[in-house]
């Protein structure tokens, strides 16, 4: 049997569709970021998020505007 965070790992968020799904969000804009900084996000942390920007929503979502500061380094 596989250890609490393995199991917590395994079963994390790492889609931009499931993101999309439960925010009301543009899939293509969070599959264009994600695809520059993948994330991944338990599901006890992604459970924490109200609402798209609350603070640990900035804390586990990369930003679309992440996309124009990298494009000017």
């Amino acid at each position: 049997m596989k250890s609490s965070w393995q199991t917590s790992l395994r079963d994390s968020i790492v889609s931009p569709v499931e993101l999309a799904e439960k925010f009301n969000l543009d899939v293509a804009a969070l599959t264009a970021v994600a695809g520059r900084y993948p994330f991944r996000i338990t599901r006890h942390y992604f459970n924490l998020i109200n609402k798209v920007g609350d603070p640990v929503w900035r804390q586990a979502v990369p930003d679309l505007r992440e996309l124009h500061d990298a494009a000017q380094h």
